[in-house]
């Protein structure tokens, strides 16, 4: 992983002609996202996961100011090598579902001033740099999300009640399903329809040109 994430960094001079079943995959049922989107699968205690969102991200935001990137928490069984109880991806796939709709309705573009990003590098945090962990209970998981976005618990309440909160968090399967196609995560999916294959991608350069391509089908 860290010579895959070295390379991402590095430019190259090759130029891919990326390939169906190759350099990408065609989902069976696509994600209900617009063109020129770009959404990565991750889970706040996926140690690659933090690395792209704190390098590679950014740097593919900065040569696609025209790609919109966004991101979907997933929801996975507990216990499963992490140590961490069921409920603490509930917890954060749904503050996450509501900080994106927060940010999406406030038309937040920079980064910078996304609550979702200030939630989701919170969380990276606390597990990755503080080794915090959580009881089977979950206690004080969600309060990190929550002090990240200055958020109080009676506003969440009420933010979480929202429609567009339920659809997305049903939608979970889903984004389950892709991560397990892929194998592994982060994984990237553009246009809601084309998940790359991070295997083949050998530079910042091919990450690029990869989404500049699949982005205008």
């Amino acid at each position: 992983m860290k010579k895959i994430f070295g390379l991402l960094l590095a430019a190259s001079a090759c130029v891919w002609a990326f390939s169906e079943g190759e350099d990408y995959t065609v989902l069976d049922k696509p994600m209900d996202e617009a063109n020129g989107t770009v959404t990565k699968i991750f889970c706040f205690d996926c140690p690659a996961c933090y690395r792209y969102d704190t390098d590679v991200v950014p740097a593919l935001a900065q040569k696609l100011p025209n790609v919109k990137f966004q991101s979907r928490h997933l929801r996975r069984a507990g216990k499963d090598g992490s140590g961490s109880p069921d409920i603490i991806y509930k917890q954060a796939s749904e503050l996450f579902a509501v900080l994106s709709l927060q940010d999406a309705d406030k038309n937040v573009t920079d980064a910078n001033q996304s609550a979702y990003k200030k939630a989701q590098m919170a969380f990276y945090k606390a597990y990755h740099d503080d080794k915090t962990r959580w009881d089977d209970n979950g206690t004080g998981f969600l309060e990190i999300g929550l002090k990240a976005v200055d958020m109080n618990q009676s506003a969440y309440d009420e933010a979480r009640k929202d429609d567009r909160v339920k659809s997305m968090m049903a939608a979970n399967p889903d984004v389950f399903a892709i991560a397990k196609k892929h194998g592994t995560i982060p994984a990237f999916v553009v246009n809601g329809k084309y998940l790359i294959n991070l295997s083949k991608i050998q530079s910042m350069d091919d990450f690029v040109a990869i989404i500049e391509e699949l982005s205008k089908k």
